[in-house]
């Protein structure tokens, strides 16, 4: 057999260790962070892909946000205006009862007082109901859109929208007026820049009766409409939660570790290692076989 002083086994057996230990730095990676992906060069396809349905899930994560802001604005114009509608409602108690002819002047002077005080309230929820901030129920959305509407962004997506639809004059007495086509009745009293209801006659509490209905009906007509856009900002906010649930799954099985295979690749490198070092020393004392052929 012949020896050399070069030692193409031991070279040999170091590139096996040196890969060795490359494979255990990786399994360390992984197990640690609990990523298949820690680099790019680990697998770029997959982290491109990765990256992607990230950004989707970012995506809709933050839509349902909006969504939940959207539907939190909707429900607070809601119940601004459901007070709306009990103090209409009020009002056209008062007409009824003022329009009998029961009543002398100063009772119905009475009853038109607690009337103007709900139109004044009427106009100030109208102008004070606020968003964050930003008026809501006084005409032009106060400034959120400039058609009037307000656009909310349901997902990461381009133009996935859904949009609350605007009104031009808001719901201050003078707004509901414009809407129902009655401010130039004698019973409607311009105070201002607000416009109020005068039951200070029967005849004008007789008008009044005619129209008031008109008036509810354009507050609940919105209301309707709000109620059908709160329904699609839930079902938009459950598509949003099962979209991003499959899409976390998705990239759980691209980029997440997998801890039983590296559990099993880590028992093999370890083995492998110790393996090659044994190796390693039993080389280092072949070379004692030169030294006693040269009588060392």
């Amino acid at each position: 057999m012949a020896l050399y002083l070069t030692n193409i086994a031991a070279m040999h057996n170091m590139r096996s260790l040196s890969s060795i230990n490359a494979g255990l730095d990786t399994v360390y990676k992984r197990l640690s962070s609990g990523k298949r992906i820690n680099s790019a060069k680990d697998d770029p396809a997959g982290l491109q892909i990765a990256d992607r349905l990230t950004s989707q899930i970012n995506g809709y994560k933050q839509g349902s946000r909006n969504l939940s802001d959207g539907l939190a604005l909707a429900q607070t114009m809601e119940g601004a205006l459901d007070e709306t509608t009990d103090m209409l409602q009020k009002i056209r108690t008062l007409a009824v009862q003022a329009a009998n002819g029961t009543y002398d002047d100063a009772s119905r002077a009475a009853i038109n007082s607690q009337v103007q005080q709900l139109c004044q309230e009427i106009t100030r929820i109208g102008k004070k109901t606020t968003f964050g901030g930003t008026t809501i129920l006084d005409g032009n959305q106060g400034g959120f859109y400039s058609n009037g509407g307000i656009q909310i962004q349901a997902s990461g997506m381009a133009n996935d929208t859904i949009t609350i639809p605007g009104f031009e004059k808001g719901f201050t007495m003078s707004g509901l007026s414009s809407y129902t086509g009655n401010d130039g009745k004698g019973s409607v009293l311009k105070d201002g820049d607000s416009l109020r209801f005068s039951l200070s006659t029967a005849e004008n509490a007789q008008e009044v009766l005619g129209y008031i209905d008109d008036y509810i009906k354009a507050v609940s007509s919105y209301k309707g409409t709000l109620g059908g856009v709160q329904n699609r900002f839930e079902s938009a906010i459950r598509l949003n939660d099962t979209m991003r649930e499959n899409l976390s799954d998705a990239r759980s099985r691209i980029q997440d570790t997998d801890y039983a295979e590296e559990a099993a690749n880590l028992a093999e490198l370890m083995v492998r290692q110790q393996v090659c070092a044994s190796i390693m020393k039993q080389i280092n004392n072949s070379k004692s076989i030169i030294l006693s052929l040269l009588g060392g």
